[in-house]
């Protein structure tokens, strides 16, 4: 078999058009694919015994991408511990059902979960060599656990002292399970392989909440109560301690633990960033400010949450930088640390900012499209190029930076339409994934202005060709989608009189040339065109280069006196100037009199006449009307006279039948009405 060598210059690029066959198979490449390299488990809180927060490893500015979702029984999920292929969480709090659920950290499913009554709390998980280890706490009956990780099954249970605290995650060293007890505060220690208590002894202090101890050179150590103190690993007792703050300003909750690393200790108070030299048993320097949680440090970094912000400083305490999010979001909770990222979760979601100069490289909204639309706290862990997310929402997210291939989306014309869930520019999708992308179409622009999508082109996974507004394939290589837009002007064609065009308001594509043609009704003629056409042509082109209006006037055709011939039609009068003339209900009125009035031209009934009610002390006079047409009322106080007094001019008719209200000033008076 004739052999393949590459040399070790052979690039990345080069590899990804190369399949080989081999044994009489083609094995397809995946080398298209980039991943981070950041393999290894997540066993506990801060990433191990010393709680450092750092993982060895490099994102390589890779995005992590969503890749499954695992509905909780609970919106409280403490965060996860990941080991042997497996993501384990608690769930629950105050009273309520509680659980310890195990997931495959490859497809999110659930494998097994185990219920733990209805305790105070229960604490975040701790893996070790196949052993899941949970601590529930009450009043009543607190526990400790011990599960085989692959099946559930109870190895060893053991009972302890203690209030209705909450604990932070316990830590496993040397054979020995380490966490908080007491019914003020202990530190215990149970054998880890049958649970048996090996101590458990007080902490200087009153009760307090929400700790752990960390591990580091084979000694234990405890921040608690604000005493920073040294512990042997087999019986518990202090071998020396260290007063740092006052227990007061803790209350009743620590919420925090110690970073461990290079044979130093960084902690916080609520006012202060510290680290002790473990060696030589003392303080090296403190920093004043708002302090939270608990520090990371890693390659020669310090990282504190300070004000809601992460500030990075030298291990000698030197201010090095800030990591702040673009969107005001106030960070808390695990900090994780890799060679060339820094990962934190804040009120609107998680940052992964970049180390070399502290600026944002992804944020994963905590926000859900669905109601009530809020933004929801998270925690993270970090395992085998997956960070995972306990999200307040009541999901356990997973987001991949392994096996990722790069997926382009533009467009022709404007970057309309927002598509998603994966938007304009470059993004990342994993590799064998099933992905969707869709557009708004259509999408508004400018008054009369609008763009719709005609489908896609696309390279690589994508199909080459395409219609709709929505594409979906499976991603095998590096792929491009291109969105085709067409852009479209609103036409608004109206009338004025009685007509009809050939075309209705609508869109059309721009460059359309219309032909619109102006067709009168019966009795009416065209007078010509307004807006953006001209001149009287009845058929006239116009181009859709931009949004357009036109309007096509009509008119009535007329005959004497100005009656037009529609009004003689509609009562059966011949449309002639004969017509007009003529008196056809005889009732002394011509025809041409009758339309100035508005009545009927062929009853005598239908006549202009007053009419005359009293309403109290007014005096109501009224009139059958024409709609728009203006009247006015002369007065006299003699027929003598005559009517050369005029009473109210410019009467105009809102309906059928007009009335005009006056108090009266003489006890006799005539009125005739008039159109003008």
């Amino acid at each position: 078999m004739k052999r393949l060598r590459f040399s070790a210059a052979t690039s990345h690029t080069a590899l990804c058009s190369i399949s080989l066959i081999l044994a009489g198979f083609l094995k397809p490449l995946s080398c298209c694919a980039d991943s981070a390299s950041l393999s290894g488990d997540w066993p506990t809180y801060g990433n191990g015994q010393a709680h450092s927060g750092y993982f060895p490893g490099t994102v390589n500015g890779l995005p992590f991408v969503y890749k499954w979702k695992a509905p909780m029984p609970n919106s409280h999920i403490n965060q996860a511990a990941i080991g042997g292929g497996r993501v384990f969480v608690t769930t629950g709090w105050y009273y309520g059902a509680m659980s310890l659920i195990a997931l495959d950290a490859g497809t999110g499913q659930p494998l097994w979960t185990n219920y733990l009554g209805n305790p105070y709390a229960i604490n975040p998980p701790t893996y070790d060599q196949g052993s899941v280890y949970v601590q529930q706490s009450d009043d009543f009956s607190p526990r400790v656990f011990s599960f085989d990780a692959a099946t559930g099954a109870t190895n060893w249970s053991t009972s302890y002292r203690a209030q209705a605290h909450a604990y932070m995650a316990p830590i496993v060293a040397g054979g020995t399970l380490f966490t908080g007890t007491g019914l003020y505060v202990d530190l215990a220690g149970y054998n880890q392989a049958s649970g048996a208590l090996q101590f458990d002894v007080p902490l200087i202090g009153n009760g307090c909440s929400q700790w752990t101890p960390a591990y580091h050179g084979g000694e234990v150590y405890t921040w608690v109560n604000g005493f920073f103190s040294e512990h042997n690993p087999f019986t518990g007792s202090r071998n020396w301690t260290l007063t740092n703050a006052t227990q007061n300003e803790f209350l009743y909750s620590m919420d925090r633990t110690l970073a461990v690393a290079g044979g130093r200790a960084y902690f916080t108070s609520t006012s202060k960033l510290m680290a002790v030299d473990l060696t030589l048993r003392q303080n090296l320097w403190s920093i004043d400010g708002p302090f939270s949680g608990t520090p990371a440090v890693a390659n020669g970094r310090v990282y504190a949450i300070s004000n809601g912000v992460v500030a990075a400083y030298t291990t000698d305490g030197a201010s090095l930088s800030t990591f702040r999010g673009t969107n005001g979001s106030s960070f808390s909770g695990e900090l994780i640390v890799t060679d060339d990222a820094f990962m934190v979760a804040g009120s609107y979601g998680v940052y992964v900012f970049k180390l070399s100069d502290a600026s944002v490289q992804q944020y994963i909204s905590s926000s859900r499209p669905y109601p009530p639309y809020a933004y929801y706290s998270s925690t993270i862990s970090l395992a085998n190029n997956t960070l995972y997310i306990a999200s307040g929402d009541g999901n356990l997210y997973a987001h991949s930076a392994e096996n990722l291939l790069k997926f382009t989306i533009d467009s022709t014309g404007g970057a309309y339409g927002s598509p998603s869930p994966d938007p304009y520019g470059a993004n990342y999708v994993l590799a064998n994934s099933t992905v969707t992308n869709t557009v708004t179409s259509p999408f508004a622009g400018l008054t009369g202005i609008r763009y719709v999508v005609t489908g896609w082109t696309g390279t690589g996974s994508v199909p080459p060709v395409g219609t709709g507004n929505a594409v979906r394939f499976l991603a095998t290589n590096d792929s491009s989608l291109r969105w085709n837009w067409q852009t479209q002007y609103w036409l608004n064609a109206s009338t004025v009189s009685s007509g009809w065009l050939n075309v209705t308001n609508d869109w059309f594509d721009a460059g359309t040339i219309l032909s619109i043609t102006a067709t009168p009704s019966n009795y009416y003629h065209f007078v010509g065109w307004s807006n953006d056409l001209s001149g009287t042509s009845q058929t006239a082109q116009l181009v859709m280069n931009g949004p357009r209006q036109v309007t096509a006037t009509f008119d009535a055709n007329l005959v004497t006196n100005n009656v037009p011939q529609w009004w003689l039609a509609y009562y059966g009068i011949p449309t002639t100037d004969a017509g007009a003339l003529a008196d056809n209900d005889g009732d002394g009125f011509a025809n041409w009199k009758e339309y100035r009035a508005g009545t009927d031209p062929t009853n005598a009934a239908s006549a202009l006449r007053l009419t005359m009610r009293r309403s109290y002390d007014q005096l109501i006079l009224g009139w059958p009307s024409l709609y728009g047409q203006r009247y006015r009322l002369l007065f006299s106080t003699n027929l003598n006279d005559g009517f050369s007094i005029p009473f109210a001019t410019n009467i105009y008719a809102y309906s059928s039948f007009t009335e005009y209200w006056f108090w009266p000033s003489t006890n006799q008076a005539f009125f005739r009405l008039q159109i003008e």
